[in-house]
């Protein structure tokens, strides 16, 4: 069943005058207003009889310095109602924008006036400022703007699309831009004001880096009496509720938003259709759209959900929109991190691969990897929860601790395992086999300790047995050389008896702790042995 009335739309787009084979991007409809604007109209112009008048420059006039008046230099823009034109502002010496009626007429002169009452109004700096009202002799109000020197936001998307498709970086500029539209729509909510004509055609971007949303003649303050069921607005943009002339609230300027978010990502309208009545048609229906995989998946669900046919489906208010662009801003720095990470992690892949064969050192493949952790805790910093880093992150220290187990570095390998949630099956066996092997390695080095100890002291006994013997041997040549009688002192031989059995005794004694030395090891858990091991180093 369709939700809304074809016949009524093509009546209406035929009744606004506007061909069914116009321009669905252009703006169709003018705000109807219940109060009296002809009133109005008069008691402004009464009021604006001694405000500055539009003239015309003659050749070669000098112009006063001093004069209030607003001095016409060329004409900057034309639409359906009126036109921009380029005057000169002697008093300030400035040149501004001055819009102004193509003919009078009383209608058309009261729109333009509340046009800039509410623009007037929204002192933000991204709504191009309004700073006076004046006069024409013939045709009637003059809105004073400031002057941009640039262009419209629509123009340079056209001139960027190539790049926009092929450069992320430069779709992220333009994400950017509509974030700063977003906040001078926020503004406006805030002072109950709705847009209801926002596109990029509306946005004019100056050549040093200003932005402003403009052309608010369609805007709509909250509570202002209009005549219902409007049909107002730009087909190619339009949300649902306004293609079928329903009231229009803050997620109507969401969907606005998010059809301009389309044509940044896609280059094409929202709604494109080679007819103003197909266009709203399609506007009226709302269909998601599905996008290739050129366009961030991100940027896409954000585009959908703010264009989606339900009001209470889309984000709940601008700033909601905005938050969500940033979030992809801030996504798109992890994922460009993300990438510096990868390609870091190819290059410390290729050292270790290198180490079988040009053996780099462990300091340069050691550095590669605390580098490559770097780059994906950034990532992860950024967006904590982007799977791809944690994934790399955890690939890089498993790479590394297989380096660490190839080479034999078990305090390397432990500190990375300790860092692992889980660590693979095989990874963990070989360290285990590693571990192993260095017990035992250190058991047969304690072992070989004892055994050097066991021949050092041999050789120490042996050393004092010789000792023993010669000094012996000296005592006793010198009591004989003093004394050779008999009777002086004991026999030589006696002496060499003593000698030969303290000699036994002393070897008897090392043989003995050799032995018991041995036993131990070959009992190790003999209590009579404990005492007497020495721990493995």
């Amino acid at each position: 069943m369709e939700t809304y009335d074809p016949a009524w739309i093509a009546r209406t787009v035929a009744e606004l005058g506007n061909a069914s084979r116009g321009q669905p991007e252009a703006t169709i409809g003018q705000v109807t207003i219940v109060e009296h604007p002809e009133e109005d109209i008069i008691r402004t112009l009464v009021a604006l009889s001694a405000a500055p008048e539009l003239r015309t420059v003659a050749d070669g006039e000098k112009i006063d310095p001093l004069s209030p008046h607003l001095y016409v230099r060329g004409i900057l823009g034309e639409g359906g109602i009126g036109i921009v034109e380029l005057a000169h502002q002697p008093l300030l010496n400035r040149d501004v924008a001055v819009k102004r009626l193509r003919v009078p007429d009383p209608r058309q002169a009261a729109l333009l006036l509340r046009e800039a009452k509410v623009t007037g109004s929204l002192e933000h700096a991204n709504i191009i400022p309004i700073h006076a009202l004046g006069i024409h002799p013939k045709l009637g109000p003059l809105v004073v703007m400031k002057r941009i020197q640039g262009v419209s936001w629509d123009v340079r998307l056209a001139s960027e699309r190539a790049q926009i498709a092929a450069d992320e970086d430069v779709l992220a500029t333009h994400v950017e831009i509509l974030t700063r539209v977003c906040l001078a729509v926020e503004f406006a909510h805030s002072r109950g004001v709705f847009h209801r004509d926002l596109k990029p055609a509306n946005v004019m971007l100056g050549d040093f880096g200003e932005l402003y949303v403009v052309d608010w003649g369609l805007a709509l303050e909250r509570g202002e009496r209009v005549e219902e069921r409007q049909l107002v607005g730009s087909p190619a943009y339009m949300p649902p509720e306004m293609a079928k002339g329903e009231p229009v609230d803050e997620r109507s300027d969401v969907f606005l938003l998010g059809a301009t978010l389309h044509q940044v990502i896609s280059g094409e309208l929202r709604h494109a259709a080679p007819t103003v009545v197909l266009s709203l048609m399609r506007a009226a229906a709302a269909e998601p759209h599905e996008y290739d995989d050129r366009v961030p998946a991100e940027l896409a669900e954000i585009c959908n959900r703010a264009c989606h046919p339900e009001p209470a489906q889309r984000f709940p208010d601008v700033a909601t929109l905005r938050a969500a662009l940033l979030e992809y801003l801030a996504h798109r720095r992890a994922t460009a991190v993300l990438r510096t990470a990868s390609r870091q992690h190819e290059r410390f892949r290729m050292l270790l691969d290198a180490s079988l064969s040009m053996r780099p050192s462990a300091a340069v493949i050691s550095a590669a990897y605390h580098q490559v952790l770097v780059c994906y805790e950034q990532a992860l910093d950024i967006w904590g929860g982007l799977s791809a880093a944690q994934h790399g992150k955890r690939e890089a220290m498993i790479d590394m601790l297989r380096y660490e187990l190839a080479i034999g570095d078990i305090h390397g390998a432990e500190r990375i395992v300790g860092e692992l949630a889980e660590v693979p099956a095989e990874l963990r066996a070989r360290l285990d086999e590693l571990i192993e092997e260095r017990k035992a390695r250190r058991a047969r080095l304690s072992s070989l300790e004892e055994e050097v100890d066991m021949q050092r002291g041999r050789g120490a006994r042996t050393s004092v047995i010789g000792g023993i013997l010669v000094a012996v041997a000296l005592i006793n040549l010198a009591f004989f050389l003093a004394d050779p009688s008999p009777a002086a002192n004991a026999p030589p031989r006696r002496l060499l008896v003593l000698v030969v059995v303290v000699a036994s005794v002393t070897s008897g004694w090392g043989r003995a702790r050799a032995a018991f030395l041995r036993r131990c090891r070959a009992r190790p858990s003999a209590s009579a042995c404990r005492g007497r091991r020495r721990s493995p180093a």
